[in-house]
């Protein structure tokens, strides 16, 4: 009985070490598909720090000479706007004189 007993541990021992060893295989795996995922989203990283961030700045730059551009379209219309009207008035002042 007492044999019977020993090699039923010993299969459940070889049974359980060979299930270690498959989560071992499996934990190094994962380790090496993590390492190569951090490895990916440094180059990411450095690819947005290199070439995106530059890009946005001049597009942001480039919002703002038009923001700036516009407003000051703006104020040129404004101007003549004025002028037009001050015009008018005088034109139907002369067109009333005569």
């Amino acid at each position: 009985m007492a044999d019977k007993i020993l090699e039923l541990v010993e299969k459940m021992y070889i049974e359980f070490s060979q299930k270690f060893e498959a989560i071992d295989d499996r934990f190094d795996e994962m380790g090496k598909e993590i390492k190569r995922n951090r490895d990916e989203i440094k180059k990411v990283g450095a690819t947005i720090d290199d070439e995106v961030t530059p890009k946005i700045d001049a597009l942001f730059d480039g919002y703002k000479q038009n923001h700036d551009q516009i407003t000051e379209i703006k104020h040129d219309v404004k101007e003549l706007s004025c002028k037009v009207d001050k015009q008018e008035v005088e034109i139907k002042v002369i067109k009333n004189v005569q």
